[in-house]
């Protein structure tokens, strides 16, 4: 598949020393790889490296390295970089595996891999699947969002078909390409996504308790078939609504489910969604999402900041990468909410449920503490549930969520436990503040700040930073003046410059990018994804 690529392939952007070095490191890294897993050698560890060196995204890197002076020149240093960083990858991991018998001596027994450099495989392995996701953000931003002009088009549909990530955002981005009338029926049981069962009586955890937000259960249900637990968004209604606003309504919902229905929950943050129902003698709708296979026990992030255990043991103990990991999944999450010219308006720690890892993953070392990698399976599990692990995040939330395009109702809230996750623009709430995607990665902002410090914002204790006197809260931009402050003097010494950085970007705006012209396309205009686009580069580039 890669020598393929290799002989269509143009070298405009690295020039042949560097696509003829990278093929290299690959192809090595592959026999290396196959001689071990056919000598029962960390079969399942090999088999991921294989996998990662002749699949489709090999494809796609080579793709967009054939389009040279077609994509934009930010692509075109993705793509150079990332070349430069895989061969790095590649060659670290081949010098790993040792050395295979001597032509010399082909009755020499092979050495198998030690504990300690299956640990280094394992890690080396996980970077490459990192760096081959963030590759994976670069080309969705310009395959689907952003202009590229090339002839060829049957070997861009044949990309999006062999990889499947790319091939469901494809669908994904169908789904939001429709109207609301054609999302939509007037009889609710024609949608292939309309849901005649409402579970009653069945099993069930409330996940969060506001009154003013959808509320979320998780439900397990006795009297289906499903394999797996659901998550239910209530989305209540006024039961005086008039028929109009109803219809109106059950639109929305029903775009929602269309949407989500094609959401990829191991790459986007989101849950993927089984559809929507209606409980008229509620007066609410319900949208069902399926909970992930291999996680368990949601609990809102909100939850976790005010865990009691969190002072018990001193501040938290889960390794800082996976706080680094939750802030990346939620800026993903944003950019395939944006991606659909929705804006979310309610992003905050109660719409963030984190997921325990259920069983240890293959390749998974986490917590193992001697050279033969024995533990208990109870001991496993302390590592991967918490205070000792973060567990997978999701957002949810979507009783505030619309199009981008639609009308805003600027609704003011009292509730100053969620005033401090909008904007200044918000707070005013005249015409021409209507929310925008922008407003959405400001309130990112003030959430990855509580991730960094581990600490919920609307703790009494932290009441000064929003507070100017025991009744009367400060200004909305002493506010966001607040948090921009403890972004730049508390967070670098916990999770360095970069992460303060990206928290900054957040709560001003992007106001540099945007005056040097960095946000907006070829025409000058700064596109709907352009905002957490940056972001989500800024915290790709922390390593801890």
């Amino acid at each position: 598949m890669v020598d393929i690529a290799l002989a269509a392939a143009g070298l405009a952007i690295g020039g042949p020393p560097l696509v003829g070095n990278f093929l290299s490191a690959v192809t090595y890294l592959r026999s290396r790889a196959e001689y071990h897993r056919n000598i029962n050698d960390h079969v399942l560890l090999c088999e991921q490296i294989i996998n990662l060196t002749q699949g489709a995204s090999i494809d796609l890197l080579f793709y967009f390295e054939r389009l040279g002076d077609t994509i934009p020149e930010r692509l075109r240093y993705d793509v150079r970089d990332l070349f430069q960083a895989l061969r790095s990858i590649h060659e670290n991991i081949s010098a790993t595996f040792p050395n295979p018998p001597s032509s010399l001596n082909p009755s020499s027994k092979p050495r198998r891999l030690h504990a300690r450099e299956a640990k280094r495989l394992a890690e080396e392995t996980k970077r490459l699947e990192e760096w081959s996701n963030r590759f994976l953000k670069r080309a969705i931003e310009h395959l689907f969002f952003g202009p590229i002009s090339t002839p060829a088009q049957s070997e861009r549909e044949r990309l999006l078909r062999s990889y499947d990530a790319l091939d469901r955002v494809a669908k994904l981005r169908a789904a939001v390409q429709e109207t609301l009338t054609e999302a939509s029926t007037s009889i609710a049981s024609a949608s292939p996504l309309f849901l005649q069962e409402v579970h009653e009586g069945t099993t069930r955890t409330l996940l969060h308790t506001d009154p003013s937000d959808s509320l979320l259960w998780q439900l397990f249900p006795a009297d289906t078939q499903l394999p797996t637990a659901l998550l239910v968004e209530y989305r209540a209604y006024s039961a005086d609504i008039d028929t109009s606003a109803l219809n109106a309504l059950r639109r929305t919902v029903r775009a929602v489910a269309a949407i989500l229905h094609h959401a990829d929950p191991e790459n986007m943050g989101l849950l993927k969604c089984r559809g929507f129902a209606h409980n008229p003698d509620r007066c609410r709708f319900e949208l069902h999402f399926l909970q992930p296979p291999g996680w368990t026990n949601p609990r809102s992030l909100r939850n976790l900041l005010r865990d009691p255990v969190n002072a018990q043991i001193g501040g938290a103990v889960h390794p800082l990468n996976q706080r680094v990991q939750l802030a990346r999944t939620l800026a993903e999450a944003i950019f395939y909410v944006h991606s659909g010219d929705w804006v979310h308006k309610n992003i905050r720690p109660d719409n963030i449920i984190v997921f325990e890892q259920a069983e240890l993953m293959p390749g998974d070392r986490t917590g193992y503490d001697n050279e033969a990698g024995q533990q208990t399976h109870q001991q496993q599990r302390k590592y991967r549930v918490f205070p000792r692990s973060l567990g997978k995040a999701f957002l949810v939330g979507y009783d505030g969520v619309r199009k981008l395009e639609a009308e805003s109702q600027r609704l003011d809230t009292d509730d100053w436990r969620k005033k401090i996750y909008l904007s200044p623009e918000r707070h005013r709430l005249s015409v021409g503040d209507e929310f925008t995607m922008a407003h959405d990665v400001y309130s990112l902002g003030v959430v990855l700040l509580e991730v960094a410090l581990w600490r919920d914002l609307t703790n009494r204790a932290l009441r000064r930073m929003f507070w100017r006197d025991a009744q009367n809260l400060k200004s909305s931009e002493d506010m966001r003046a607040a948090l921009i402050k403890s972004a730049k003097t508390d967070v670098p010494r916990v999770l360095g410059q970069k992460y303060a950085d990206a928290v900054v970007a957040c709560l001003t705006g992007l106001r540099e990018e945007e005056e040097a012209g960095i946000l907006a396309d070829v025409d000058g205009v700064i596109t709907g994804t352009a905002y957490i686009t940056q972001i989500l580069k800024r915290l790709e580039e922390i390593s801890i």
